[in-house]
């Protein structure tokens, strides 16, 4: 049993709404979260004192953690270290926060990391506002924007360093003052993307882009991690992927020219959408899990209601992450 440091608030807990709880016997009791969820478990009291899930009951009501421990007659000593047990595997959660947070608290997203982490979101075009409405929501301490189209907000948790994502001492600012960074586009804005990929390498911290093309959502990987991809690795594999690479570079060319100028707005459906995924991405990491992103780009096809996840190697001889390596002459680097 993992002994944590332990102040009972004033706070009302109730059992997370989001878990089944089964009671198998008065010292074990098995979580569920849905038939597959990795975060379903068994809880199991190794003192066999008897009153595991009798103590867990107590927050079937909404009661403070003190009144909650008064409900069973036991040693105080242990009563404590069960309710350091059970809050630490946020099973019973604090009322306030379990509307909004019950379900990201019952897939393992620990809410004290999240609400002191601080996650930049930099982006063009209208993805910028639903990804940060999303944040807002999970509980982020901090948000730092740098974005021309997020409306002014009242709230004390969003900062905004600036409005235009092309302009580096803005850049710079966000990736100084945050831990993670979502960069998000309505079209392909390769300068953009390539301008804070460079920021980032430079920063030695993690970002995860965000990119409408046509009507294929493309989110991830997680890049500029010293072990990972950066964008140039990102972009080189999808020109190597292309069979018909010189249309494609046509295509690029023009998007690369445009693509600060031309609104595209997107139905609500489909920014939700990217700024779902965006979001959970930045949450699994800042909350220190592992992330489905990891190397890896997840690509939404809307036309053909298709959804993979395709691996993205960091090239040994990036000139832009491995200047320490001599370049190789490559039509793709």
């Amino acid at each position: 049993m993992t002994n944590i440091h332990y102040n009972p608030d004033d706070r009302k807990y109730v059992i997370n709404p989001a878990f089944n709880l089964i009671r198998t016997n008065p010292d074990t009791i098995v979580i569920n979260l849905g038939s597959r969820s990795p975060t379903s478990r068994q809880l199991t009291d190794s003192g066999r004192h008897g009153i595991l899930a009798d103590l867990l009951e107590s927050w079937a009501a909404p009661v403070t953690l003190d009144q909650g421990r008064r409900l069973v007659n036991a040693d105080d000593d242990v009563i404590n270290e069960l309710v350091k047990f059970l809050v630490q595997e946020e099973v019973p959660i604090p009322v306030p926060e379990m509307e909004s947070h019950a379900f990201l608290y019952a897939m393992g997203l620990e809410s004290g990391r999240i609400k002191v982490s601080s996650i930049g979101v930099v982006g063009t075009g209208t993805l910028c506002t639903p990804i940060t409405r999303h944040l807002l929501d999970a509980g982020v301490g901090k948000i730092w924007l740098c974005s021309d189209g997020v409306p002014a907000t009242e709230d004390e948790r969003v900062v905004r360093a600036g409005t235009d994502p092309h302009e580096s001492s803005a850049l710079d600012q966000v990736a100084s003052e945050t831990d993670l960074v979502l960069c998000s586009t309505d079209t392909p804005d390769l300068e953009m993307l390539f301008r804070i990929n460079s920021v980032m390498i430079q920063s030695g911290k993690p970002w995860i882009p965000a990119v409408m093309d046509g009507a294929e959502i493309q989110v991830g990987p997680i890049l500029g991690t010293d072990s990972g991809p950066c964008y140039n690795c990102l972009d080189a594999q999808d020109e190597a992927g292309r069979t018909q690479l010189l249309p494609f570079l046509a295509h690029k060319a023009a998007v690369f020219a445009k693509a600060g100028f031309i609104k595209r707005p997107l139905p609500q459906v489909v920014s939700d959408m990217v700024a779902a995924w965006a979001t959970l991405s930045a949450l699994h990491i800042v909350a220190g899990l592992s992330s489905f992103l990891s190397d890896y780009r997840v690509r939404i096809d809307l036309d053909r209601f298709e959804v993979t996840r395709e691996r993205i190697l960091c090239l040994p001889r990036c000139p832009a992450c491995r200047t320490g390596v001599a370049d190789y002459r490559h039509p793709f680097l």
